[in-house]
């Protein structure tokens, strides 16, 4: 009872204990003002166990209040979580952040397991994801520069396939990598009925087995699956047929920090940075037509 008297007062006043002589002094007076017997009811013994583990408390309690490391956690996304590595963009975010400032650690996951741990708060920041995306949480903040503009394509093994339009689709039946929500909510807006999988490569065998007919995609991730699954060769590829603007989100604790690495992301733009450190993910700083602002 004593000991919890004395932490209220200390953690009430919002001034942590740091020596352990301040600590020793007040915890006495503490209890000697409550119970001036105290001494009398307690063997010695006991009176120095107890004042040792006051002293123990809030030594931790003066080590934990100290700064931590300015480091961020940044979630990319990856559908093959065997030996992930996007070393490029890897180099693109780190500059960015740093010259926010901060020092980053990367995480890799797939996208929907990426959004959610950063709508949960175990990440700092996520990858890109569409505005409709980030809308449907009030967790995510978007950074207020439109970032990747991403095209998505139809992949297909057997001919007799043709697609060059969205309502194309409703013809095959079709596969998409879990965590699209934007695509998924645009598909279901347009009664296309798209079947989501676990991942690219999953998709690719459904396709093989003839229990998928295409899988629709973007081509930057389909590109690192394909390699390794050595369909270089076989797979065809349609003409863009969809196209959407990404952005770059925190976590609302770091809301403040959002246009701050807008300003960065032009700058880097600006001084070919960007374009330096992508190297041949270029063709995803299409500029836009028009900015986005937001009010924080």
């Amino acid at each position: 009872m004593q000991v919890r008297y004395f932490f209220k007062k200390c953690v009430s006043s919002t001034k942590i204990c740091t020596t352990l002589d301040v600590v020793k002094k007040d915890v006495l007076n503490a209890m000697r003002q409550q119970h001036s017997d105290f001494t009398a009811h307690f063997p010695r013994a006991y009176l120095a166990i107890l004042i040792s583990a006051a002293f123990a408390l809030f030594t931790t309690l003066n080590v934990s209040a100290q700064p931590s490391e300015n480091k961020l956690i940044i979630g990319l996304n990856c559908l093959n979580l065997e030996n992930c590595q996007r070393p490029e963009m890897e180099d693109f975010f780190r500059e960015a952040y740093t010259r926010a400032g901060h020092k980053v650690e990367f995480r890799y996951a797939p996208m929907l397991r990426n959004y959610q741990l950063v709508q949960q708060g175990q990440q700092d920041a996520g990858f890109v994801r569409t505005l409709e995306a980030l809308e449907q949480s009030t967790s995510l903040v978007p950074v207020p520069y439109p970032l990747f503009h991403i095209r998505y394509y139809a992949m297909y093994l057997r001919d007799g396939i043709t697609v060059k339009t969205l309502d194309d689709l409703k013809n095959y039946n079709t596969g998409v990598p879990r965590g699209h929500l934007a695509l998924m909510k645009l598909a279901r807006e347009k009664g296309i009925k798209l079947n989501e999988v676990k991942d690219l490569a999953n998709a690719f065998r459904m396709m093989k087995e003839n229990r998928l007919d295409l899988v629709f995609m973007n081509r930057t991730l389909a590109d690192e699956i394909v390699t390794k699954l050595d369909l270089e060769d076989t797979l065809k590829i349609s003409e863009p047929v969809h196209e959407v603007v990404t952005y770059h989100f925190v976590h609302k604790r770091h809301r403040t920090l959002a246009p701050k690495l807008a300003r960065i992301f032009q700058e880097m733009h600006d001084d070919g940075t960007s374009q330096r450190l992508l190297k041949s993910k270029q063709h995803l700083l299409k500029q836009p037509v028009k900015k986005v602002s937001f009010v924080y």
